[in-house]
C-alpha cells in the first residue's frame, strides 16, 4: 500500500492511499482512477504492514484533503504502532534529522583547555 502526495504550486492539495504491489502500480492505479488529475504527483511512501492493517477501507483509492489525511495520520499514530505514520509533507521539506548534539561554543572552548 502506498501514500501518494499531490501538490500544486508548492502546496499539498491531497494525499491518496492506494493498494498496489509497487510504486509504479500505485501511480498507474491512481491515474486510471483519476486521482490527482488537477495536481502534480510529488512523492510517495510505502505504508508498512502494521499501518496497512489500521487503515479503514473508506479512504483507500480516494484523494484525501490535507485535513482528511491529517485525521488518518492521527488515527494511525494512535493505534500504538512502533513506526511513524507517513508524513503529510514531502520528505525534502521536512527538517533534517541530525545524530549529532549541538555544542555550545563556550563549552567547546572550555573542553579544549
Amino acid at each position: 500500500m502506498w501514500w501518494l502526495i499531490y501538490r500544486r504550486d508548492d502546496n499539498t492539495v491531497g494525499i491518496a492511499v492506494v493498494e498496489a504491489p509497487s510504486l509504479f502500480h500505485a501511480r498507474m492505479r491512481a491515474a486510471v482512477a483519476g486521482i490527482g488529475r488537477a495536481a502534480d504527483f510529488s512523492e510517495s511512501l510505502e505504508i508498512d504492514a502494521a499501518h496497512v492493517r489500521a487503515i479503514p477501507q473508506e479512504p483507500i483509492a480516494k484523494l484525501l484533503s490535507p485535513d482528511e489525511a491529517a485525521e488518518l495520520k492521527g488515527r494511525l499514530a494512535n493505534e500504538g504502532r512502533v513506526e511513524e505514520p507517513p508524513p503529510l509533507m514531502p520528505l525534502h521539506e521536512m527538517a533534517p534529522i541530525s545524530n549529532e548534539t549541538e555544542i555550545d561554543p563556550a563549552e567547546e572552548a572550555q573542553a579544549k583547555t
